[in-house]
């Protein structure tokens, strides 16, 4: 019966191998409860042995459905900050190209006056061919 109980062997040290080894563990306990009984193994340690095992499945998934959270808010995050980014550029290419002659302005926007900048199109104006 000890060689049921797998006495003798390496705890698993995976969580996916601990539930799988408790959940045979209590299945061999449900299996000899007359026998255990008879050396003071109660029906509520059997049940506490499930109850565990159902924690650690729980707490397991818990911890896997987080890193997906996690990586579904990092990339959020980063789309976030992306559109930030090409919004704040087009408000200051905007900004450059509105107050280009009020260089207070364009201080204020952090834009060097210096900086050499494309031109710009006029409506009217088609691109060369």
């Amino acid at each position: 019966m000890l060689g049921e109980f797998h006495v003798g062997r390496n705890n698993p040290q995976s969580v996916s191998a601990m539930t799988t080894e408790l959940e045979y563990f209590v299945e061999q306990t449900t299996k000899y409860k007359t026998e255990l009984g008879k050396r003071g193994i109660k029906q509520t340690h059997i049940d506490k042995l499930q109850q565990i095992h159902d924690e650690l499945i729980g707490v397991d998934t818990d911890q896997e459905d987080s890193k997906h959270v996690s990586k579904n808010a990092t990339k959020n995050r980063n789309a976030a900050r992306k559109e930030l980014a090409t919004l704040t550029a087009s408000v200051l290419t905007t900004a450059a190209n509105v107050f280009e002659d009020n260089l207070d302005i364009l201080s204020e926007f952090g834009i060097d006056p210096n900086k050499k900048r494309k031109p710009r199109k006029k409506k009217d104006e088609k691109p060369a061919a």
